[in-house]
């Protein structure tokens, strides 16, 4: 996080903000039509308060356009607003209650982080800008999800006329400056990985004992139409030049504090180019003053000071923030034998076998239903034997809606030791019993009143003699000892932290869908070489097309259908000799049907199309590539 704000509860008002109060209260005399004041202004929103009142507000989101900008900016790897939007924002509020004149951002606090790094999954956000009328403070916010208000900067808001100020004189900078560096090697060697208009330093000059530096910004043409969003990367870009003789070039760096923004000019329409000129006083602080083509003053920002983080610690607190493993731990507390009616299916050369014990007691606890077979099978018969064992379990849920408890029992292949107490059941590595677990799952979210339990047994009659307590909804008996999940936060151990890179040649299922297309553009930015795409239809849309030419990675769009065991060794064989010396490195299977039903909906039919395309397409995948080096295999979810 970015240094606390400072309180402003005890501030003076000087003359300059009271100035502010009477040119806005000004405005109020005249209110704007509804038209006027709903009409969105780029960077600012729409007002979302009348004329009257001690508080004006503003609310605007980002497009899609001006959020693909933006994230171009990055703090190491990390996508976040930089900071000089603050000072278009301000500019556009300016514009529209003053026109074009000059204004100072004084007494600048940075508060936290607006990150742009996971827009994708939240939407983007709301962002709200606050002027308070009597006292002339600007804050700015922003909200995510609809959740509650996050405060970025607020700042002091003056409105007044340009100072005089004197032109550059680039020769006589230079020859103070003796150590210079081109744009490429600058940002093939900094620690903050930029992109798009705010990568366009094409030379920096420093290295002086006063540690002064010079810039030159240069974009290929000036920016008419979204002048905003060029103002906001060339004004963040000047401030790179310093960060190479800072001494801390490959960590993450930002502007930690700003006393003040002078802003000379209302509007840069000729933005081509433009240079920066750092001067720092004895107390360390700098004064960064920005020109334009003609070497006139534009921007002069007062007590400016960086901040730098270590190599990946942003970037570890964002990844990390969300992950938990599930650990089994030991249980001891048990109960009574229960009443329970057997269960059983078996899969035998093609046809499912069903057996029940003979009801012994003329109430009934329970009833426990036991798969078995499909673990034994193999190739095409072990998908077909686990997808008949799920029909089987399904039915089971369907028939039993008034039983007053159902126990699904998915049996190892072998004893498990009890030092694997704390990974995850031994059974749920088969994929009978990762399904019929995930069907457990998703009948406990529909039925409140029919408590639904997965048990993990070797021998499940010896087991169900002692039943343990019925408050976990799954456990695992193995070794005469019971465990129940629990969740703990994910450790990062030592040497498996990720891999910053993704080269070589990755395989995308679905590719072409929306999580496919994602994860393709996702990869691309982290430098795989080359794309397999593939999907039933083998048709790209526009948007994703664009996409993929725009990016280095060579990309190949394969129609196939990997519910069919046969087609992905018949993919590879067809994709090899166009691409020829690249290496498989990542698996990611996005590919998925859409079925949706409650449970009491759903049949053999539904069924088999969605376990197609995710369960024997995983499998399908997992055969075909177990001899490939990978570096990763992804599968997603449907739920």
């Amino acid at each position: 996080a970015l240094p606390p704000a400072r309180s402003h509860s005890t501030r003076c008002v000087s003359s300059s903000r009271l100035v502010l109060r009477r040119r806005v209260s000004g405005l109020s005399q005249t209110p704007r039509s509804s038209t006027e004041l709903r009409r969105p202004v780029p960077f600012l929103g729409v007002s979302q308060a009348g004329w009257d009142g001690d508080e004006r507000l503003w609310e605007l989101t980002f497009n899609a356009a001006e959020l693909d900008f933006l994230r171009g900016h990055r703090v190491g790897k990390v996508k976040l607003l930089p900071g000089t939007c603050y000072i278009e924002m301000a500019r556009a509020l300016v514009h529209s209650l003053h026109g074009d004149t000059g204004f100072v951002l004084s007494d600048v606090t940075f508060q936290s982080i607006l990150f742009l790094d996971e827009v994708e999954l939240t939407g983007p956000p709301v962002v709200r800008l606050t002027l308070d009328l009597a006292t002339a403070r600007l804050a700015i916010s922003s909200s995510v999800e609809a959740g509650s208000w996050d405060t970025h900067a607020a700042m002091d808001l003056i409105p007044r006329q340009a100072d005089a100020t004197a032109n550059l004189e680039v020769a006589t900078v230079k020859q103070r400056c003796p150590e210079s560096v081109d744009g490429a090697t600058f940002y093939a060697n900094i620690g903050n990985q930029y992109e798009g208009e705010f990568r366009q330093l094409k030379k920096a000059w420093g290295g002086g004992a006063t540690g002064e530096t010079l810039g030159l910004v240069e974009y290929a043409r000036h920016e008419k139409e979204h002048v905003h969003l060029r103002s906001c990367a060339w004004l963040d870009v000047c401030t790179h030049p310093g960060i190479w003789w800072s001494g801390r070039r490959a960590q993450g760096s930002f502007a930690s504090s700003v006393r003040a923004y002078h802003i000379l000019k209302a509007g840069v329409a000729a933005n081509r180019v433009i240079w920066s000129h750092l001067c720092v006083d004895v107390r360390r602080e700098g004064t960064l003053r920005y020109y334009g083509e003609s070497m006139s003053e534009l921007v002069r920002i007062e007590g400016a000071q960086g901040g730098f983080f270590e190599v990946g610690w942003l970037e570890s607190r964002r990844a990390r923030r969300h992950m938990y493993d599930v650990q089994w731990a030991s249980h001891t507390d048990r109960v009574a034998p229960a009443h329970v009616l057997h269960v059983g299916s078996r899969y035998v050369a093609g046809m499912l076998h069903v057996t029940a014990a003979p009801a012994t007691h003329d109430r009934l606890d329970a009833v426990a239903f036991a798969a078995g077979g499909a673990s034994t099978a193999a190739g095409g018969a072990h998908s077909t034997a686990q997808l008949v064992a799920l029909d089987a379990a399904m039915s089971v849920v369907q028939l039993n809606v008034d039983s007053p408890a159902l126990w699904f029992l998915s049996s190892a292949s072998s004893a498990s030791s009890a030092s694997d107490a704390s990974s995850q059941p031994a059974s749920l590595g088969t994929h009978s019993g990762a399904s019929i677990a995930g069907l457990v799952r998703c009948a406990r979210q529909e039925s409140a009143r029919v408590p639904l339990f997965f048990t993990v047994a070797g021998n499940v009659t010896a087991h169900l003699a002692c039943v343990p307590s019925l408050l976990d909804p799954e456990l695992e008996m193995r070794c005469d000892a019971v465990h129940v999940p629990r969740l703990r936060k994910a450790l990062l151990r030592g040497g498996q932290q990720a891999s910053s890179g993704m080269d070589g040649m990755h395989l995308i299922t679905g590719g072409t869908g929306g999580l496919g297309s994602l994860t393709a553009s996702w990869l691309a930015e982290r430098g795989a070489a080359s794309l397999i795409l593939v999907s039933r239809s083998g048709e790209v849309s526009e948007s994703s097309a664009r996409q993929l030419v725009a990016g280095e990675a060579k990309a190949l769009v394969c129609r196939g259908d990997v519910s069919d065991a046969v087609a992905i060794p018949r993919l590879f064989a067809f994709s090899s000799p166009t691409l020829e010396g690249c290496t498989l490195r990542g698996v990611w299977h996005a590919a998925g049907v859409l079925a949706d039903a409650t449970l009491p909906r759903q049949t053999s039919t539904t069924l088999r199309r969605v376990f197609g395309s995710k369960a024997i397409g995983s499998h399908s995948l997992h055969r075909a590539c177990a001899a490939q080096p990978l570096q990763c295999c992804a599968l997603f979810s449907s739920v």
